[in-house]
């Protein structure tokens, strides 16, 4: 690659939460009547989540995403092993990133910003991480996402689990973002649908649909929040849809909350395919 490749790249830090030191700013007293106050200089603290400006296309995991494999097997120790049971540190990390909150984080916050434009480097800061977590990831997003992946530690450290080339499966990736995108609409609409007020109801529903602008889109949603009585034949505008979607989701409510709930759990369980290992 040459030198321009890299410096116009897009990266991704995949297993570190950036963080900025605060103190040289000024900060936000509550106890002072709302003036700013200046921080100790010597003072040495820092703000999580926070990306520093940089000139480059730099970004950083949060803790939803964060794939450091010993981070993860740690916070989440328990619920991994009733997925994975096993004990294997593999079986465990490749358990809990193949959770379904895990890949529509992952799918949301990285793999729908990729550029086309840029070349997209992630990077692993850990080095357990690098060793026998990487190859893992490399291969989901592969083979779930449909990305061609070059790992270049196995061709220069043969210790390294993984493959140097992973092949993007391009058929299958189609039809896993299709789901995942399909269960963060659903999620999404029964959010609004949730709120205890009726007009507040109407109101975020209809802002959730106003995304809408596909005739076939605003028809799968209708069809995925009720996949057992799907929409009947007919010809109908975008507007029609999203009428119908509001209108039929207000009667319903709340009395059918409990079937909408079976509706998502159904759509869970369907097309679980994501990944082979």
């Amino acid at each position: 690659m040459t030198r321009d490749q890299l410096l116009d790249a897009q990266y991704f830090i995949a297993d570190k939460i950036s963080k900025v030191n605060v103190s040289d700013f000024d900060q936000f007293d509550t106890d002072a009547e709302g003036h700013y106050i200046h921080a100790d200089a010597n003072e040495k603290r820092t703000v999580e989540g926070v990306e520093q400006a940089s000139p480059y296309c730099l970004a950083y995991t949060d803790e939803t995403i964060n794939l450091n494999m010993q981070s993860l097997l740690t916070s989440f120790s328990v619920d991994i092993d009733k997925i994975a049971k096993s004990k294997d540190p593999r079986d465990r990390y490749y358990a809990r990133i193949t959770d379904e909150a895990f890949m529509q984080g992952l799918y949301s916050k990285v793999i729908s910003n990729i550029r086309k434009d840029k070349l997209f480097i992630m990077i692993f800061m850990d080095e357990a991480t690098v060793r026998y977590g990487a190859g893992i990831v490399c291969n989901i997003l592969s083979d779930a996402f449909g990305q061609d992946v070059t790992f270049i530690d196995p061709q220069y450290r043969p210790y390294v689990q993984g493959r140097v080339t992973y092949v993007g499966n391009k058929q299958k990736a189609e039809q896993v973002i299709t789901d995942i995108r399909r269960k963060i609409r659903i999620s999404s609409f029964m959010s609004a649908l949730s709120m205890a007020n009726v007009e507040s109801n109407k109101n975020n529903m209809e802002a959730i649909m106003d995304a809408y602008t596909r005739l076939e889109d605003i028809i799968d949603l209708y069809n995925s929040l009720w996949p057992d009585d799907t929409l009947p034949a007919g010809t109908y505008s975008v507007a029609d849809v999203k009428e119908l979607i509001l209108r039929r989701a207000m009667d319903e409510r709340p009395s059918a909350a409990h079937q909408r709930m079976s509706n998502i759990r159904t759509l869970s369980n369907r097309n679980n395919f994501y990944f082979n290992r």
